[in-house]
């Protein structure tokens, strides 16, 4: 499930597999992509990963899902 691809993301993000991590984060959120944590997550292992395009993408996203939410303000003032 989705919480199984976020553990994964998280565990090899921690092991310096981003590749593994970035797959598990893309499946998490193909598979729901509306839950604002995944969204976040993903989006803040983009930004850490210098990929700010990708992460602005992902926070279009979260600014619909969740405008006012402390991650999606924090991850605004990050990338602007």
């Amino acid at each position: 499930a989705e919480q199984d691809h976020a553990a994964m993301a998280m565990a090899s993000e921690a092991n310096g597999d981003w590749n593994r991590a970035c797959d598990a984060w893309q499946a998490a959120v193909a598979q729901e992509g509306r839950n604002r944590e995944s969204l976040a997550r993903y989006a803040f292992a983009l930004l850490k990963q210098q990929s700010r395009a990708e992460a602005e993408a992902w926070l279009k996203r979260l600014q619909e899902l969740a405008p006012d939410w402390f991650p999606t303000l924090e991850l605004e003032a990050r990338l602007h």
